[in-house]
């Protein structure tokens, strides 16, 4: 990593810890007063107090999102055996309420039964991308998702594939951009982090990562060094 990169990675550190104290005496007060004036306010200013709560935890969400993001970038070495299957099926557990609840599949093909790296941040990547389809998905079929994996002149190369919506041609560059939203007026819920914290976590293994779509399926693609 470039001094300049890495002097970078310490300022945004810096500054999401700096302004975590502050934002927490805002909520706090905040609340405070919602609940001093809650019977004397109109309908009005109720709302305004609610936006205002609401945008602290908004921020407190972008503010620990960049904390993340730096504690990525600390330099551990990632030369650990894990079982790659169990990792990312762990990851997907996170989501069993939400895939049930929308009939989601998630299939597996070819998938290395050993694999180095840092397991932590593998499971941190692979919640990340599956999180990530379940954001797009619209309710038009039954969302599927399959995760695959090949080996390639001395690398893994791992492919998770949905058939949502997908993410427009012109935006791929983008989505791996902090806090960029495809929609932010539209129905996601998501911050807009995910998949920049999935790429910094390729990078750390020395891998890449892209996109590729076709009119069925849409692609999140990346690279890793093998076991």
């Amino acid at each position: 990593m470039s001094a300049s990169s890495k002097e970078l990675e310490k300022i945004l550190y810096t500054i999401s810890h700096d302004l975590s104290a502050p934002l927490r005496h805002i909520k706090f007060f905040g609340e405070m007063l919602f609940q001093k004036l809650d019977d004397k306010v109109d309908e009005e200013d109720r709302e305004y107090l609610e936006y205002m709560q609401e945008s602290v935890v908004k921020l407190e969400k972008m503010i620990s999102a960049l904390m993340d993001y730096s504690h990525l970038s600390e330099g551990e070495e990632f030369h650990d055996d894990f079982q790659c299957l169990e990792t990312i099926q762990s990851a997907a557990e996170i989501f069993e309420e939400e895939l049930n609840k929308i009939g989601a599949e998630i299939s597996y093909e070819n998938i290395p039964n050993i694999i180095k790296g840092h397991k932590g941040q593998f499971y941190q990547l692979f919640s990340y991308l599956i999180h990530n389809s379940i954001l797009h998905y619209r309710g038009n079929n039954p969302l599927k998702i399959h995760i695959s994996a090949e080996e390639y002149s001395g690398q893994w190369h791992f492919k998770v594939q949905d058939n949502g919506e997908g993410i427009p041609e012109n935006q791929y560059e983008n989505v791996f951009s902090f806090f960029k939203r495809l929609d932010p007026q539209g129905g996601h819920t998501g911050m807009g982090i995910g998949l920049t914290l999935a790429k910094k976590i390729i990078e750390n293994h020395g891998g890449a990562i892209w996109i590729e779509t076709n009119d069925q399926n849409f692609s999140i693609i990346f690279t890793i060094s093998p076991s």
